[in-house]
């Protein structure tokens, strides 16, 4: 990932427990994702195989050295990577992308480093932290899975605002593991996959996910939450990413079309994505190219441009 720049949390208790998340800012309702005989109602299952950890960045401003929480992480140390990192996003990042790009998790690596030893850097994302070093192959990252993100932190800008036009959303990124290994040691995913949730201006929630095979030229398609979820029971059961209060079977969105006049969508999941409401498809079609909103997958070769602040 590399849009999905988090937010910082004024506070992250837990460092000394193995068996709870006690990051509960950057769950929903405070509630982590739920995965049998891994993690259930938020305490691990495996304490010896799975870590849950909060991850700090230490970073100098100006003259100013600041500490701020920016992941909760779900460690798998069996396979070397992360099953999951929950974050706020807040917002599109406003400053440049970090040189550094790997950061040492020594809640992980060595009991002697002290909490906050990380590699500072101006801006820490999704894909700088070594607990979320899932090694995708670099085509996918750049390609696909970049203009989807692209086209999904368009949709959270434009739809997820809370009080006085503040953005916020829940994401959660995960891996699921393969049984191919990185110098005999680390993990090579199978499948990434994200997921988001929150409520527009309207109080209304929404949300959806993508996630595609960590391969070559593999497609990445946005749908629905409740798809990604089905898509996860294929390698864990009963996976739930966020709590009930989130839609599984539509993305919803509110956009005001030309008149100011709030108009409703909803755009169903699955192949050939469907519309209802009032006027043709076509030219909901039309709106929904013109807005932004609709979460169509971009090809390198159809010269999509998805209005990024940064190159894909």
């Amino acid at each position: 990932m590399s849009f999905l720049s988090p937010s910082s949390a004024s506070e992250c208790a837990g460092w000394r427990s193995s068996v709870m998340f006690h990051s509960q800012s950057f769950f929903l309702k405070g509630t982590t994702p739920n995965l049998p005989g891994i993690l259930v109602d938020g305490k691990v299952q495996d304490q010896n195989r799975y870590k849950p950890i909060c991850q700090l960045f230490k970073y100098k401003k100006k003259t100013e050295v600041k500490n701020i929480y920016r992941f909760a992480t779900l460690y798998d140390t069996t396979n070397r990577i992360p099953v999951f990192s929950a974050y706020n996003f807040t917002g599109p990042p406003t400053d440049r992308r970090p040189n550094q790009r790997w950061m040492i998790e020594p809640q992980l690596e060595d009991k002697h480093y002290t909490r906050d030893m990380m590699v500072a850097g101006r801006r820490l994302r999704v894909e700088h932290q070594a607990t979320n070093a899932d090694y995708k192959e670099r085509g996918f990252n750049r390609g696909r899975w970049s203009k989807i993100e692209c086209k999904v932190r368009e949709y959270l800008v434009k739809n997820c605002k809370e009080a006085e036009d503040q953005i916020k959303a829940y994401v959660v990124t995960g891996a699921v593991p393969s049984n191919n290994k990185l110098n005999k040691r680390v993990n090579i995913p199978d499948l990434l996959w994200t997921a988001y949730c929150c409520k527009n201006k309207l109080g209304q929630w929404v949300a959806g996910a993508y996630w595609g095979k960590n391969v070559k030229g593999e497609t990445v398609n946005s749908n629905t939450l409740g798809e990604l979820e089905k898509e996860l029971t294929n390698f864990y059961k009963d996976f739930k990413v966020f709590p009930y209060y989130c839609p599984r079977k539509a993305i919803q969105s509110v956009e005001q079309d030309e008149t100011g006049r709030n108009r409703e969508r909803v755009l169903e999941g699955g192949a050939g994505q469907k519309r209802s409401g009032k006027g043709s498809r076509e030219r909901s079609m039309k709106m929904a190219r013109r807005t932004g909103d609709e979460l169509k997958e971009c090809d390198e070769e159809d010269g999509c441009d998805c209005d990024c602040d940064e190159k894909l």
